[in-house]
């Protein structure tokens, strides 16, 4: 059984939670620091310091970088629910979404689910059809619902998006409200 963790741990792990967000946020949003120091008025070395789990920011300085980026204070300092989310994983096509996701899952006892094919069941046709016939914004509105009712069912699973989820804005914001997200990212094999 291990030790709780003493104020100075806690506070340490909290600092490193925060400094991995501010890092996750750029990376997802390809913005360099320097980019996010112009815009929130925070040097580059005190944000530095943030993403490396050693700032101590003011509340006004946090509210600066927070309103740079875009995202309510309370998204950065949440504390941990303790509850499980789903696992979604995010990337490009050929990131390896669907081979890592179902070894994931099997590994996690979790269910696995490919968010194409709950549109297709939601749509009664497959993903070629659904854009021929409908369009890509019929097949966004698809994709919503397909995982409004995964999320529902399932509690725990590791969800493996298409690569063009984030291009629309609610279904996103819904993925990242509802899951842990996993970016994936795939280099070009080189011979």
């Amino acid at each position: 059984m291990n030790a709780p963790l003493s104020a100075q741990q806690q506070e340490h792990a909290f600092l490193a939670r925060l400094g991995e967000r501010v890092r996750a946020w750029r990376a997802e949003h390809g913005t360099t620091r320097k980019q996010l120091s112009l815009a929130s008025g925070v040097s580059e070395r005190y944000l530095a310091q943030l993403e490396a789990g050693q700032g101590n920011m003011s509340v006004l300085l946090l509210r600066k970088v927070a309103r740079a980026m875009g995202v309510a204070v309370e998204r950065l300092v949440r504390e941990e629910d303790g509850q499980q989310k789903p696992l979604a994983l995010l990337g490009l096509r050929g990131a390896g979404k669907s081979t890592l996701g179902a070894k994931l899952a099997q590994s996690l006892s979790v269910p696995f689910v490919e968010l194409d094919r709950e549109v297709e069941k939601e749509a009664g046709a497959p993903l070629g059809e659904v854009f021929a016939m409908y369009g890509q914004d019929a097949f966004r509105r698809f994709e919503r619902r397909a995982l409004e009712r995964v999320l529902a069912a399932h509690p725990q699973a590791v969800i493996a998006t298409g690569g063009g989820l984030v291009t629309d804005p609610g279904t996103y914001d819904l993925l990242l409200e509802r899951c842990r997200c996993i970016w994936l990212k795939a280099a070009p094999r080189s011979t």
